[in-house]
């Protein structure tokens, strides 16, 4: 293992493949588990390996631990490399501090190594919709040529919105700074799925990853775990008449109180819980 101290990444074996598609992938605040899913179903399509890793130190904090399972949860931000997809991806809980830092030491590393030139990163954005709806995609560009290679159509809109960035926002700033294209997608999902898995929005962003980059990836078992999760939530509905009357509310388009919305939230994710154990 080669570590460099002017980035700190920590690398495992030398790079495989010249000038791929970086994936990013944000493990932190992960809506529906977009961000994680994502990079995990396309290296278990393709065969990815974990070629670095970046050392957290200096990035994320170390006063508390937090436990799962009885594990220990440490920060990780890993590179992992499908060399036939050409594809280099990026998963990471997002830093703590010196962002700007982070995302550079990440993006000289990707350029420097591996020549990377465009990039794309997808999160989940929670929607006040019934999860028997089409799940839309947004995209953002840091580029105005991208604009024309991306149109919209019936699923994916451009956006124009103000507030404070995302990380995949500080992401994109970074990268044109680098010379590196940079794309979000951000995928709708149901305001009571941000808990949990939502394979629907997970299935639509691999689909236009596929789509755009020739990946060959097979969804099949997504729309099982699709299925899966709609049988469970028609269960949920035929026991729980609250649930059933809110979620009619949401396809009606109609606004659920908070109260309504919390309840909605914890009832769904009980129950998913439970059965997916």
């Amino acid at each position: 293992m080669m570590t460099t101290n002017k980035n700190q990444v920590n690398v495992f074996r030398e790079p495989g493949i010249l000038h791929p598609t970086l994936l990013v992938g944000w493990e932190t605040q992960d809506v529906g588990n977009v961000g994680k899913e994502v990079i995990n179903y396309i290296q278990e399509q393709c065969g990815g390996e974990e070629v670095a890793e970046l050392d957290p130190m200096g990035f994320f904090a170390f006063e508390g631990a937090i436990f799962k399972d009885n594990l220990i949860q440490i920060p990780h931000s890993k590179f992992k490399e499908c060399t036939e997809e050409k594809l280099l991806m990026f998963s990471s809980d997002e830093p703590m501090y010196e962002k700007y830092s982070f995302l550079t030491t990440v993006l000289d590393f990707c350029v420097e190594q591996y020549g990377v030139g465009s990039l794309y990163t997808f999160n989940g954005s929670p929607t006040p919709m019934a999860h028997t709806e089409e799940r839309n995609m947004f995209l953002v560009f840091n580029r105005e040529t991208l604009r024309e290679e991306f149109p919209e159509n019936e699923y994916i809109e451009h956006i124009s919105w103000e507030g404070p960035p995302a990380m995949s926002t500080y992401l994109l700033w970074a990268a044109l700074k680098k010379g590196i294209s940079g794309i979000t997608v951000w995928v709708e999902v149901p305001f009571y799925l941000s808990s949990v898995k939502d394979p629907l929005a997970v299935k639509c962003v691999l689909s236009f990853l596929d789509e755009h980059l020739n990946l060959g990836i097979n969804l099949q078992q997504l729309d099982e775990e699709i299925d899966r999760q709609e049988e469970l939530l028609l269960e949920l509905t035929e026991a729980n008449p609250e649930v059933r009357e809110m979620l009619e509310k949401l396809e009606r388009e109609e606004e659920l109180e908070e109260n309504e919305q919390i309840f909605l939230s914890k009832a769904v994710y009980d129950y998913l819980q439970k059965n997916n154990s």
